[in-house]
């Protein structure tokens, strides 16, 4: 009986990445299928830091407040690293 139970646990991490699996395919599969039915306009943007070096993608006709925003949280960010590295020695 202990045997069953050892494999049904050793299956259980497999089990859960086949779940989140599925669930990324229909998530993909129902945003898919709604910008087919309604679509829209969209804008976007992002900032990749690479090092201390930014690389500032974007599109559509909003997309410099989203980029500022992007840019002020990433700053943010880097101070609070900063300032907690400080902190620890």
């Amino acid at each position: 009986m202990e045997d069953q139970q050892r494999t049904s646990l050793l299956n259980l991490p497999f089990l859960v990445l086949l779940v989140g699996i599925a669930l990324i395919f229909v998530g993909f599969v129902v945003i898919a299928s709604s910008v087919i039915i309604y679509p829209a306009h969209v804008s976007g943007g992002g900032i990749f830091l690479i090092g201390p070096i930014p690389i500032i993608v974007g599109f559509g006709e909003h997309v410099w407040p989203i980029i500022w925003i992007l840019a002020i949280i990433a700053i943010i960010l880097i101070l609070l690293q900063l300032l907690v590295a400080k902190r620890s020695s």
